[in-house]
Formats: structure tokens, sequence, C-alpha cells
């Protein structure tokens, strides 16, 4: 194994591909601005900033700093990544990676975007100013996304996409000030703990499709609006949803459509409309030992059917101690491209964006220098596969 220094002259994917790099080697980037791409394809290579005044600068025009292409163990660390018009990092087709620390701004779609990927690690990163912060979607599956701090998305803070994503775990992060969702999870065995969510457009927590989805230990508050619907809200069969604080969100505040889920030991309460609603698509649920109390309308509505309820406190008391609860702290909400969050609708977002986003990387494309137009193809054809996909999925 060796130690090797980097400068910004230095071209750092030429550096990679060459014999002088090993598996196993750790490059050490000098301070200084990097306006480059970088594309690995050798695993097991360790990049690490020497100090806080290493930057990546896209300045608007390089689509990604990091590009980790069928990669194994490279571990990405310290990194301010800024002004880049795809991504800050991007993992595809790779397994067992470690983005750790980096603070990403102004990423133009992704902060950090795991596709087809697994077993990967995303971990203390700081993102804001992207459309989704940590994005995992199309086949990704067993990724852990812990201690993260998203704020200022377009659309997601957190986003497991697409039901053949399986296994991935949000843990201990903080998403804020969102036009959609601040944790978005979709796919099977998803699970989101102890994290806080507010701000959101929508929802603070939506575990969406999929089934045995498990949301423990985490804050919500803040979130959604009259016009947009939902502050929480949760699809999929045999979700088990415990240990939860649900307060001070702007409409429901947790509202369920799935069949034989578990909503116990919730605190849900001071909510601008129904503290628990249950839709007419959700059955044999049991909801035990809550307590919802507080909220503006009812603190309870069950439209389903074979709901089992046991010991839960409704109803406000005249001790309650309103200034204990935890405040939505304040944060500029940003507004959503579509007014609606059912599949079909989020569906149309993403076809729609991906497609502005697609144009742009091939109107980039020719001007971009030789070392960056190979993971610049590349996301290009993934873009292309994937509104396909979407678009059959929407026709189905």
């Amino acid at each position: 194994m060796a130690i090797i220094k980097v400068s910004p002259k230095t071209n750092i994917t030429s550096l990679i591909a060459s014999d002088e790099v090993s598996e196993g080697d750790v490059l050490i980037l000098e301070e200084g601005i990097y306006h480059q791409v970088v594309f690995i394809n050798k695993s097991y290579i360790h990049i690490l900033a020497k100090n806080q005044r290493v930057v990546f600068d896209g300045y608007g025009e390089l689509s990604n700093a990091f590009f980790l292409f069928g990669t194994t163990g490279v571990e990405v660390r310290g990194i301010k990544i800024r002004n880049y018009a795809y991504a800050g990092i991007i993992v595809l087709f790779g397994s067992g990676n470690r983005i750790l620390s980096n603070r990403i701004k102004d990423a133009g779609e992704r902060g950090v975007d795991i596709v087809r990927s697994s077993a990967n690690l995303v971990w203390k990163n700081e993102i804001c100013l992207a459309r989704f912060g940590v994005l995992v979607e199309t086949e990704s599956s067993g990724n852990w996304i812990i201690e993260n701090k998203v704020r200022d998305c377009i659309a997601d803070c957190f986003e497991s996409f697409f039901t053949e994503s399986t296994g991935n775990a949000f843990i201990s992060n903080t998403g804020c000030s969102s036009g959609l969702n601040c944790f978005s999870a979709v796919g099977a065995n998803c699970l989101v703990h102890r994290n806080t969510a507010f701000g959101a457009h929508y929802n603070g927590v939506a575990l969406v499709l999929g089934r045995d989805c498990i949301a423990l230990e985490n804050k919500s508050k803040g979130n959604g609006s009259p016009i947009n619907g939902t502050s929480n809200f949760s699809s999929p069969e045999n979700t088990f949803i415990a240990d939860n604080i649900i307060n001070h969100n702007n409409e429901i505040g947790l509202y369920v459509t799935s069949d034989y889920s578990i909503i116990q030991n919730n605190r849900i309460s001071c909510n601008d409309n129904i503290g628990l609603s249950l839709s007419p698509d959700s059955s044999n649920c049991l909801i035990f030992n809550n307590r919802i109390q507080c909220n503006a309308g009812d603190d309870i509505v069950d439209n389903g059917s074979d709901n089992n309820f046991i010991r839960n406190l409704t109803g406000c008391c005249d001790h309650w101690d309103r200034e204990a609860e935890d405040r939505p702290e304040n944060s500029v909400m940003l507004t959503a491209e579509s007014s609606g969050v059912s599949l079909t609708n989020k569906l149309q977002i993403e076809i729609q964006l991906e497609k502005a986003a697609l144009a742009k990387l091939e109107e980039r494309s020719e001007r971009q220098p030789e070392h960056a137009k190979q993971s610049h193809q590349i996301l290009i054809e993934q873009l292309k596969e994937k509104i396909a996909g979407w678009e059959a999925l929407l026709q189905q």
C-alpha cells in the first residue's frame, strides 16, 4: 500500500487508471480548487482530503465530482464539493464503498446518488441545495445512510426509490426544507430509525411502496400543508411504526393506507388536522398504546375495516405541557413542481425533471474535458434507460 500526494494540477482519473496506483493505495488531496471529474473503476482506493480547504468546483458545467463505477471498497472522505451540474458523488454498480464526511452544495440533481449498488455506507455528509440530497435508486439494496444532514432540496432530502430497492436503512439523519418529502422510503424491508424531519412541503416521513418496512423513534414536525396533504404517510403492507414523535405538523399527523400494520407507542400530538387517519384501504391494523392528543381535528379517524385499537390515549387534557413539545425549526420551504404525491404523480414529476436533466447533460456533453466524457456518457445512457423504464411503468 502506498500513500500518494495529489495536487489540483493532477489529473486524478488518469492517475488512478495508471500503474502508479494499486488497490489499497491512499490518495491525499492537497488543499486547493480542483476543477475536474474523477472517474474511478479501480477498487479499494482511498481518496482523502488533507484538510478542509480541499474544494472540488464544477463551476456549473462539469457533471459530477466523483463517479465510482463498478468499484468495491472505495473511500471518498472529507471533501468540499460544489457547483456540479448533475451530482456530487455517484456510485453505479458498486458495493461496499464509503462516502464519508463530505460537504456537497449546489448539485444540480443529486448530492449523493447510489444506483444499482449494494452495501454502501453514506455517513456524516452535509448536503444542501440539490434536487435530491441522498438518492438510493434502481435495484439498490442493503445501503446504510447514517448521520447525514440534508437541507433545502427541491424534491426529497433522502429517498430510496423503486420497489426493487430493498433493505436500505436511514438512521440518525436530519432532513429539512424539502419541496416534497424529507424522507421517502420505497421498497421492501426499509428501516427509518431516529431521524429528524421538518419543513417538508408534503411528508416528513413517507413509507410508500413495498412491504415489511420499519419506522422507529423518528421526530417529524412542521411538515405538510392543507394544500399539499398529509404530514406523514404509510402505505406498505406489514409496516411497523413505533416510538415516533409526530407533532406540530400542518396537516394529518399520520395517514395509514396499509394492511396488517402495527402502530405502537407513538406520540402524535398538536397537529393541525387529524392525529391518526386510517384510509378505506387499511385493514387488520393494530393501533396499540399510542398517545394521540390535542390535535386540531379528531385524534383518530378510522375509515378502514377490522382495525384493532388497544390502550390509546386521546383527547386534550388541561395539564398538557405545550412548551415541552418540540417546536418546528424555522426553515425555508421550497416549492414542489407538482400538486400530488401519489405514485403516478411522483413518477410524472421524476420523468419531467429527469428529461430536463438529460437535456442539460446532452447540451454540455461536447464541452466536457476529455477526462470527464466517459462518466458523462454513462450518465446520459443511465438517464435514458431510467426514463424509458418509468414511462413504461406509467402505462401499466
